[in-house]
């Protein structure tokens, strides 16, 4: 049955109305940074409201996982059908789409060169902002950087949901084909974002300063927009484990420890307080 103009009009109003009243921008979409007319992508969140808004109903089910020349898992690809129930009648399908995810793609895989070379150009950057020497050890001991399948499957579900209720809704007027991260601001060669290098950094920095640094540029990079509240604070807390972990690690000196014993009994009581916070900075961690 082929939808009249006035039935048509009503549809798209009827998407536009949902949007407006019931989706919320950074729950069930988001604008798409640096594009034009500020396009919108639209979530899997959004997308069952949409269902419900519609009245429609929608199953998910695997069709694919592709292996590489080794047995592993490369890919994987869903089908997703939104359907109408009208009564007892048999359900009738309002439109289908089809999502895939591998490990093609530079979000879910980079080799320990890109990530190497990704690091390597930050950490050059940030050196010069900071009018410092280069660390090397934030790039030399970067290792490949693989999502985890699941990350890949629910990629995979995400999408093919998405395209099969933007096509049964007909929200492509509103929402782009196109999704979020695609267009979101990153490195020049679509390589980790700035928080998985910061992950890299705090577990592998070897000096207080490196961890310091670190700290600080988190902070940074909140204001900046270049991460959110909650990266910044696990990146945070990471370089505080580190260097605790580095601080317990450090070794110590006898004789400071026995110079230290003497101040505590024949010193004063400041004196006492100061060799036990040195000698609690050694031997705790």
């Amino acid at each position: 049955m082929i939808m009249d103009e006035n039935a048509a009009r009503a549809l798209d109003e009827q998407v536009r109305a949902c949007t407006k009243a019931v989706l919320r921008e950074g729950t069930d979409y988001g604008h798409i940074p640096g594009t034009s007319g500020d396009e919108k992508s639209l979530w899997r969140p959004g997308a069952q409201k949409l269902l419900q808004w519609f009245g429609l109903s929608f199953s998910c089910e695997r069709v694919e996982v592709e292996r590489d020349d080794d047995g592993r898992k490369h890919g994987i690809t869903y089908r997703a059908t939104v359907y109408r129930r009208l009564g007892d009648a048999a359900p009738t399908v309002v439109a289908t789409c089809e999502g895939t995810a591998d490990y093609d793609e530079s979000k879910f895989f980079q080799s320990a060169e890109q990530v190497k070379a990704r690091l390597r150009d930050a950490e050059h950057k940030w050196a010069a902002k900071d009018r410092r020497a280069p660390n090397a050890d934030r790039w030399n001991s970067a290792k490949e950087y693989r999502a985890d399948w699941n990350a890949l499957m629910k990629r995979a579900q995400k999408r093919a949901i998405v395209g099969a209720v933007v096509d049964a809704t007909a929200a492509g007027g509103i929402f782009s084909d196109r999704e979020e991260d695609d267009h979101a601001p990153g490195p020049e060669n679509d390589g980790p974002s700035w928080y998985e290098q910061a992950i890299e950094a705090a577990l592998t920095f070897t000096g207080k300063a490196d961890g310091d640094t670190l700290y600080v540029e988190a902070a940074r990079a909140f204001r900046d927009n270049r991460c959110t509240g909650r990266q910044k604070d696990h990146i945070q807390n990471r370089v505080r484990q580190r260097q605790q972990k580095l601080k317990a690690a450090a070794p110590v000196d006898a004789e400071d420890l026995g110079r230290q014993a003497e101040q505590q009994a024949g010193g004063g009581r400041g004196e006492e307080n100061q060799a036990g916070e040195t000698a609690g900075w050694a031997l705790t961690g």
